[in-house]
């Protein structure tokens, strides 16, 4: 019994002591997404999902998203988003320009902040680090017109955006980049704390320099109360 007890504690050395050998020879290879480089291309930079209407003065309709942004460059990127929609809107950067920024910092999960800002090219931005996942409930277009059965709009992601050669982090003022993950409401605005608010020089409006990485197109179905 002894000596078979040796035999089977001799061969199992031998055998880790061979596959020791073996691994010691091959080349380490480290997990990186050059190995998966196609991880994250059926996730999409952003989706969203109407909520609710309020019609206002004539022909003013306000309508409510749940949006959805996702970073999944290898950098921080800032996600520009419209605030109003209707026939003769042009698209972000296209047209118009911007005479002052308010600074808001919505609440719920993780650390959000929002920069409106105003003008005839008016627009909301957000800064997203890389990875970053954020959803903002409740979010706010203005549509000027007919109540749509339908709604489509582009979303820019850019590198960077400049105002009278000053950087977006100079009109935020303190660290815009949101959490890895937030999810925070928008509205009412009883859930959104002032920040910060600067005017471009006279009040008068400057022309955005956005430099534009993609431009996204979304869209969503405006159901009526009863649907």
């Amino acid at each position: 019994m002894k000596r078979i007890r040796c035999f089977a504690l001799s061969f199992l050395l031998l055998f880790l002591i061979a596959v020791c050998i073996e691994y010691s020879t091959q080349p380490l290879v480290l997990a990186s997404n050059e190995s998966c480089p196609n991880a994250f291309l059926d996730r999409p930079a952003a989706e969203i999902k109407f909520v609710e209407l309020q019609f206002a003065k004539p022909p003013l309709i306000n309508l409510y998203f749940d949006v959805l942004l996702r970073n999944d460059r290898s950098g921080p990127r800032w996600f520009l988003l419209p605030t109003s929609l209707g026939e003769n809107q042009a698209p972000i950067g296209g047209k118009g320009g911007i005479d002052g920024v308010q600074v808001v910092e919505p609440q719920g999960k993780g650390h959000v902040v929002i920069g409106q800002f105003f003008g005839t090219g008016g627009f909301r931005a957000l800064l997203l680090p890389a990875g970053a996942e954020v959803r903002l409930r409740r979010f706010p277009i203005s549509f000027w017109g007919e109540r749509p059965d339908k709604i489509e709009f582009e979303m820019v992601v850019a590198k960077e955006f400049k105002l009278e050669d000053k950087t977006a982090n100079i009109w935020f003022g303190a660290n815009p980049a949101t959490s890895d993950r937030a999810d925070v409401e928008v509205t009412p605005s009883s859930k959104v704390r002032a920040v910060s608010s600067k005017h471009t020089t006279d009040n008068k409006e400057f022309l955005p320099n956005i430099e534009v990485e993609d431009r996204i197109k979304l869209q969503a179905q405006i159901k009526k109360p009863h649907q």
